[in-house]
């Protein structure tokens, strides 16, 4: 089996489960969008303010050689 039909035998949560009120935010504006660069760019934004995890951050400014690639 490969990764992507392990993903699809995942179980799916509902459309009204919330992860909390932040992530809900930015999922609303990065799903209804379909600029790339604007995903890349909100997501950034959201990233470098929200992401509790100090290289999250540095990747989401490119910072100290770090960053994160969406495709």
């Amino acid at each position: 089996m490969n990764l992507q039909q392990r993903i699809n035998k995942l179980p799916q949560l509902s459309s009204s489960f919330s992860f909390g009120k932040d992530i809900d935010n930015i999922h609303s504006f990065i799903f209804n969008e379909t600029s790339k660069d604007k995903i890349e760019d909100l997501l950034r934004k959201w990233v470098s303010g929200n992401q509790p995890c100090v290289f999250g951050k540095l990747a989401s400014k490119k910072i100290k050689g770090l960053d994160f690639n969406l495709s």
